[in-house]
């Protein structure tokens, strides 16, 4: 759903969680202010919560669910909803421009599912959004994305109370994966307002720390036609 919350996923507030083996659950309450910008009073409420279904040994399923409602106010401002439909830091489209300040509204929720099963993983999301716009009009969006992946001879893990996959396991001296994923963001109130891209991946883990990303992006914006492709190498260090 990062297409829905552009350029701010991440938002200073309170938050608690708990989970266990079997799932969690995890509430926030927040502010519409992002580290960069001046204050605001615009506020927030997210709620999620994920159960892991363990079938054997190597097979799980993932549900979850979230919900997350925004309220803006003095000095909120304007947000663009969009994402970079040609890939990491390719072009990039608006579907929607926000209301500003009091004005400032929107209520999203999405579901999730994911799983595993030996070598394979696999993640999806579908969310819809509803957003008040400039001149007291109000517009849904509507999106989500299907990831399908292998790591042979390794296995993602998972941490089942935060409801997140983790690195792979049994790196040893080097592990490869190959991903496949869709991404698709679209306004149900206009047709032809789609964005969309798909992607290949090929990446080599060196260690739990250490990940090299190598990926083809082809991406779609419906509205002014333009399809662009990118191929892209990361070099990744988590510390």
């Amino acid at each position: 759903a990062s297409g829905l919350f552009t350029g701010r996923q991440w938002q200073q507030g309170l938050g608690w969680q708990v989970g266990g083996e079997a799932g969690g659950f995890g509430i926030a309450l927040f502010g519409l202010r992002n580290s960069n910008e001046p204050r605001n009073e615009g506020h927030g409420l997210s709620l999620r919560g994920t159960r892991m279904l363990r079938i054997d040994e190597q097979t799980f399923w993932h549900v979850g669910g979230w919900l997350s409602l925004e309220e803006g106010g003095a000095g909120t401002p304007a947000r663009d909803i969009g994402f970079a439909y040609g890939g990491r830091r390719g072009p990039s489209a608006v579907l929607r421009q926000t209301a500003a300040g009091s004005a400032f509204s929107q209520q999203s929720a999405g579901v999730e599912l994911a799983g595993a099963r030996g070598p394979w993983h696999w993640q999806g999301e579908w969310a819809r959004a509803r957003l008040a716009l400039p001149g007291g009009s109000s517009g849904t969006l509507e999106g989500g994305y299907a990831q399908l992946a292998w790591l042979p001879g390794g296995q993602r893990s998972y941490d089942a109370g935060d409801g997140v996959f983790g690195s792979p396991k049994n790196i040893g001296r080097g592990l490869w994966e190959v991903i496949a994923r869709l991404d698709h963001l679209r306004d149900a109130d206009r047709s032809g307002a789609d964005l969309s891209r798909w992607s290949l991946g090929l990446n080599w883990y060196a260690s739990p720390q250490v990940r090299f990303m190598l990926q083809w992006t082809q991406g779609r914006d419906e509205a002014s036609g333009d399809d662009p492709g990118q191929l892209g190498f990361r070099a990744q260090y988590v510390f």
